[in-house]
């Protein structure tokens, strides 16, 4: 085993691992006693969510068919599997977390956040598969 791939594994746990702890920690966060904080609201969210969803899915595409020049570490790193996977992790343990204990709604709204990013590169990497250069 060469040491570049011992790095690219080290660099895929640690992401990973800290998707698992930071989907667990955000459903423990609340807000200090006596703190008002004003409620996103769902015209926010309705806008937000489908935003960042056509950014990370279309805009990673787009801008792949234009740099697809990757070295050979970053190709054998897979960036764009690895930052769909940590925001699939993410929003997913995010979003079970916030639902088991505090169900603030900013909680929700940050790990529906990630959830959200995370399809969207999902889909960007199956718009690859079909339309190339395909997404590493």
């Amino acid at each position: 085993m060469k040491l570049q791939d011992i790095a690219i594994a080290i660099v895929w746990i640690y992401f990973l691992a800290g998707a698992v702890y930071q989907g667990i920690a955000i459903g423990h966060v609340h807000n200090p006693p006596g703190a008002v904080t004003p409620f996103a609201s769902i015209e926010s969210w309705l806008f937000v969510l489908p935003f960042f969803f056509i950014l990370s899915s279309v805009g990673v595409f787009l801008i792949n068919r234009k740099t697809s020049a990757y070295t050979g570490f970053a190709k054998r790193l897979r960036p764009t599997t690895l930052m769909m996977s940590f925001c699939l992790i993410l929003g997913v343990v995010g979003l079970a977390s916030t639902y088991a204990n505090e169900q603030s709604s900013y909680s929700y709204l940050g790990s529906a956040f990630f959830l959200t990013c995370g399809l969207g590169l999902l889909l960007a990497h199956f718009l690859s598969f079909r339309f190339p250069p395909r997404l590493y």
